[in-house]
């Protein structure tokens, strides 16, 4: 069962974090210049959905808290804490 994108809201696309949506950065000697990772578009491919949209786990159910955790079924850690 599909559903939309809970991470890019159905559009398939991200804003590009390496140029934050301009399509070009700027290079050491102050010359504007495209973007390389998104190829000077500003977005960039859902991974999610694979730019598609949809997916077929929302992006909260991915990240969801792992099993127990909202049960209150604790974990004991094994670390020993050392005084001084």
């Amino acid at each position: 069962m599909s559903k939309r994108c809970s991470r890019c809201g159905g559009s398939g696309e991200l804003i590009c974090d390496h140029c934050g949506g301009q399509g070009y950065v700027k290079e050491s000697g102050g010359q504007m210049s495209p973007c390389v990772r998104c190829d000077g578009l500003g977005t960039k491919e859902c991974p999610t959905c694979n730019g598609m949209g949809e997916s077929a786990f929302s992006f909260n159910e991915i990240m969801s808290p792992a099993y127990g955790a909202s049960s209150g079924i604790s974990r004991r850690s094994s670390r020993v804490m050392s005084s001084g």
